[in-house]
């Protein structure tokens, strides 16, 4: 599986590792080369670097943050309006794609994972009403180790990240491990 992550924060940050590519906006590599592209939502004229798929559907695009709280309804809002705006941009161009909204978060930052509050309903049930995804980055390595050992396959990421609603936990996780005993 090949991921992209194009970011804002730092234009000489541009690296691949193990299937996994940072690139900055400004010069993102080519979306067709990634099986999943994760996409800061404030730059909505990103998409003219996309290549040859100006018809894909299922790009997954979101944002990035890292925050000293808890998962906050705020920060669904914020990726909701981001969302919409690229729904406007899309229709403006006349394109028809599928996107989908996913907020990789690492929450309470400081503090160490093992003392970390459990994330509140509120913001996770916003986002299933808005059909968004939150990764929190715990889980998020989680993925990336499942799959470097082939547990997890590269259809099935796309499907988790393309399917899969509110948060994504190890629970929901497991459904799409392959060679997990069901006990």
């Amino acid at each position: 599986m090949m991921i992209q992550i194009i970011s804002y924060e730092n234009e000489k940050l541009a690296r691949c590792m193990n299937g996994i590519a940072v690139s900055h906006f400004t010069k993102p590599q080519s979306l067709d080369e990634f099986d999943v592209n994760v996409v800061d939502l404030r730059y909505a004229n990103l998409w003219v670097h996309s290549g040859n798929s100006a018809t894909t559907i299922n790009r997954i695009i979101g944002e990035i943050k890292g925050v000293n709280t808890n998962i906050r309804q705020a920060h669904i809002s914020q990726l909701e309006v981001h969302y919409r705006n690229r729904l406007d941009k899309l229709q403006e161009e006349g394109t028809k794609k599928t996107v989908k909204a996913l907020l990789i978060i690492n929450p309470l930052r400081n503090t160490p994972p093992k003392d970390r509050e459990p994330s509140h309903k509120d913001p996770i049930l916003l986002a299933e009403r808005n059909n968004s995804l939150i990764i929190e980055t715990i889980t998020l390595l989680k993925v990336y180790e499942l799959f470097v050992v082939g547990k997890l396959e590269s259809k099935e990421c796309k499907n988790m990240f393309s399917s899969e609603v509110g948060l994504l936990t190890e629970d929901v996780l497991k459904k799409y491990i392959t060679g997990m005993d069901e006990t």
